[in-house]
């Protein structure tokens, strides 16, 4: 089987959308951010590049907790639906896969208490020059997310295959 390009997504429809993209092939690994207000830029700056990285698989953070209702989560609820399209109108991907995110907030919060950085090569440093690293490259807290999303995913894979 031909290994894959995957796009993992921590998105938001009112702030920053984080990607982290792995290159199975070669294992090339990029992480990108996107600012805007307005959930149609984040969707359009990542069916962009899906189509620019030919991406084939996408995993993003979800949720169904309704906290308070708001322009902010209204706006995040039609970027998740947005994403689940990319499917049905790229010549590319193939495929939309999910992770809660409180998968995502237990093991950001596991690496922050200290979980070994060799079983995920992300870490955190707390105070001033600190903040959240992978491969000795500083990251933003969504590209962190974006990283958990995807380490997330594939443990739920191994994990499956093994029993």
């Amino acid at each position: 089987m031909k290994n894959r390009k995957i796009l993992s997504i921590d998105p938001s429809g009112s702030g920053t959308t984080a990607l982290y993209f792995l290159n199975e092939d070669n294992n090339e690994e990029m992480f990108r951010s996107f600012n805007s207000k307005h959930w149609k830029d984040h969707f359009l700056y990542i069916k962009k590049f899906c189509e620019e990285e030919k991406i084939d698989f996408i995993i993003y953070e979800t949720t169904n907790f309704i906290k308070v209702k708001n322009k902010d989560l209204t706006s995040l609820f039609k970027l998740f639906g947005t994403i689940e399209t990319i499917p049905y109108t790229s010549k590319t991907v193939k495929n939309c896969e999910t992770i809660f995110v409180r998968e995502v907030k237990m093991l950001q919060k596991k690496i922050k208490e200290g979980l070994p950085e060799s079983k995920i090569n992300l870490k955190f440093i707390p105070g001033r020059g600190g903040g959240w690293f992978r491969n000795k490259q500083k990251i933003n807290i969504h590209e962190a997310d974006a990283f958990i999303i995807f380490y997330c995913y594939h443990n739920r894979i191994k994990s499956t295959q093994k029993g």
